[in-house]
């Protein structure tokens, strides 16, 4: 067959397959929620999630460097850090924000916005086999403190299911609003006798229908963990009697 003709057929089942593609309503990308995605530079991981069909389904999935990270942070339900480098690790970890990836994450950490890591966008782990033991153990106490500070490392394949955990999360408050329609919680207190409280702990709590939690007087409760809370109108009262057999334990 000819060429021209190949490409000409090509052509036009290509336009056809755009005019046959109805253009997304305003109102409803309006409607869907924003989630961020900061990385570095391009490269293929974050343009894998940044296109990825079902989380366009669900979410306005924008790109921190088409936007020269000019941007409010307060727009966005979640960021995804893509491109953790080595050096970009330990330079987050150390407070050292140098470049306009690294004040952008630092931002969003100290104001509580969810954050998550695809793990196959850590660096530090491709040297899990060669790197000196403690030089690897120094290394992953800095994803361990990150991880203290809200920051979730997720597999590829669980971004979705966790990202459209956040929507039913999202109905629970709704719930609470309307009685009629509300989930079945604890009328017991949920028990959590750790030293230091994230905000896991306190989400843990919650999706087992806590509203009522008794910590310790001497725990260290996280900022994220008492945002989460005050969101969900989770009450946490802090009593020595909570170190024992009082209420549910986690």
């Amino acid at each position: 067959m000819d060429e021209a003709l190949v490409d000409e057929i090509l052509k036009r089942v290509l336009e056809a397959m755009k005019d046959s593609q109805e253009p997304l309503n305003a109102d409803e990308k309006d409607n869907k929620e924003k989630i961020l995605i900061l990385s570095p530079e391009h490269q293929e991981g974050c343009h894998e999630i940044l296109e990825n069909p079902e989380l366009l389904k669900y979410y306005q999935m924008e790109c921190a460097l088409t936007k020269n990270y000019d941007l409010d942070l307060n727009e966005y339900q979640a960021v995804i850090l893509c491109n953790l480098t080595n050096t970009l690790l330990g330079k987050l970890c150390g407070g050292i924000f140098d470049s306009p990836f690294l004040n952008l994450a630092s931002q969003a950490i100290l104001t509580g916005k969810k954050i998550y890591i695809p793990k196959q966008e850590v660096v530090i782990y491709q040297y899990k086999d060669s790197a000196p033991k403690a030089y690897y153990k120094m290394m992953l106490d800095k994803i361990s403190f990150l991880q203290e500070s809200g920051i979730s490392f997720v597999d590829h394949d669980q971004l979705l299911n966790i990202l459209e955990q956040r929507d039913a999360d999202a109905k629970k408050i709704t719930e609470q609003v309307n009685p009629a329609k509300a989930k079945v919680t604890s009328e017991k207190p949920v028990v959590i006798d750790k030293k230091i409280i994230t905000e896991k702990d306190i989400e843990r709590a919650y999706e087992n229908g806590a509203v009522f939690i008794c910590i310790s007087k001497k725990s260290i409760l996280s900022d994220l963990a008492k945002e989460y809370a005050r969101k969900r109108n989770i009450e946490i009262q802090r009593s020595e009697c909570c170190s024992g057999n009082a209420g549910l334990s986690l």
